[in-house]
């Protein structure tokens, strides 16, 4: 189960770990995972997940949207002022 919950979250494209990203940073990463449980419960995928499986998931969701590489604003922004 771990491997498929670190396929999951190592494949999670930019856009919704961005998404994710703000929910932490407004919630915090525990708040974070909680509404994404309560958002993915209702899902075909989690409802067919054990309650301790979704939870396990979203938290590992928001803590690699936590670690992407971000830095690439900085430079676009310095391209602009340029």
């Amino acid at each position: 189960m771990e491997m498929l919950i670190e396929a999951l979250v190592g494949s999670m494209p930019k856009g919704p770990a961005k998404d994710v990203r703000a929910l932490a940073e407004e919630f915090g990463p525990e708040g974070a995972a909680s509404i994404m449980v309560e958002r993915l419960r209702d899902s075909p995928l989690g409802a067919e997940m054990p309650e301790r499986v979704l939870r396990e998931l979203c938290a590992a969701m928001v803590a690699q949207a936590m670690t992407v590489n971000t830095s690439g604003r900085g430079r676009t922004a310095q391209r602009r002022r340029a």
